[in-house]
């Protein structure tokens, strides 16, 4: 996708984002249900501290997602290369939670313990149901959806201020939040959320959620310089209400085509094969 500096507008807003934020976070009773519906409201604020190359994959991320009937996430991202992708899960725990033990040391809280053992049952069941859960996402993981898949973690819990004027705990929480403590995951706290938005460029991303055996768009923000998805998902995978097509029209989108069922091309702006066909009457001519 074409890459553009932020307007004066993109940052304003993200100042605004930010300060709303912080009001909840701050706020007496803060807890992850009270600050859920300004993350599920703002998509653009869900931290994504795993991407491979390729970015956050169709700017989706899906709310609530299921691995199974018991087993929920919270967010759900895809993010590839030309030769991988990573399949990321999200835990939300409470801003009140504690990553150390009272005292000097950098002994783990028993939140932190909770926090772990809910991405312990995560790990458990995809390596059981790796196959049964991707294919969920297969409409939505194109293209080259066979290429290999591997799963990576984000849990976000506590606070900053927790351990901030020690030195050793800062170190520890570093290694939580680079992924050296453990691989496949990176701990953040609700701070740090704030501090990955600020430090990104304002992303219009969707969310969206399964309807059946296809998807639609819980909030759809489109993008007036395109985007591949449509390109790659078809009618027969993604479900659009009148509204949501009228939005993807004033954005340049060929809706009425892709609704029709014809391929398109250009970040949705072309049908596919039409600018070729178009160079090669121009050749002959």
């Amino acid at each position: 996708m074409p890459m553009r500096p932020p307007t004066r507008e993109e940052e304003d807003i993200k100042a605004k984002l930010v300060k709303q934020y912080m009001k909840l976070l701050d706020s007496p009773g803060a807890n992850e249900m009270s600050i859920k519906p300004f993350l599920d409201s703002n998509p653009s604020f869900i931290p994504t501290p795993w991407l491979l190359n390729h970015q956050l994959h169709f700017r989706i991320i899906l709310p609530q997602f299921a691995l199974s009937a018991g087993l929920k996430t919270d967010y759900v991202y895809l993010t590839k290369s030309s030769t991988s992708w990573w399949c990321v899960l999200v835990e939300f725990e409470s801003p009140t939670s504690k990553f150390f033990t009272n005292g000097t040391g950098v002994g783990v809280h028993s939140d932190l313990t909770r926090g772990l053992n809910q991405i312990d049952a995560w790990r458990d069941y995809v390596k059981e149901h790796k196959d049964t859960f991707l294919a969920e996402l297969d409409p939505i993981r194109q293209p080259l959806n066979g290429n290999a898949v591997e799963f990576r973690y984000v849990l976000v819990m506590g606070r900053r201020a927790e351990f901030e004027n020690s030195k050793k705990k800062m170190e520890r929480y570093a290694q939580y939040e680079m992924g050296e403590r453990y691989k496949d995951l990176r701990i953040m706290t609700y701070d740090s959320v704030a501090s990955e938005f600020e430090y990104n460029r304002l992303a219009h991303r969707h969310t969206m959620k399964r309807k059946g055996n296809k998807f639609a768009f819980d909030r759809y923000n489109p993008d007036g310089y395109g985007e591949h998805l449509w390109t790659h998902v078809t009618k027969e995978h993604l479900v659009l209400t009148a509204a949501q097509a009228a939005r993807a029209r004033k954005a340049g989108v060929r809706i009425d085509e892709w609704l029709a069922g014809r391929p398109l091309a250009n970040f949705g702006r072309d049908i596919a094969g039409a600018r070729k066909k178009s160079i090669r009457r121009l050749v002959k001519a």
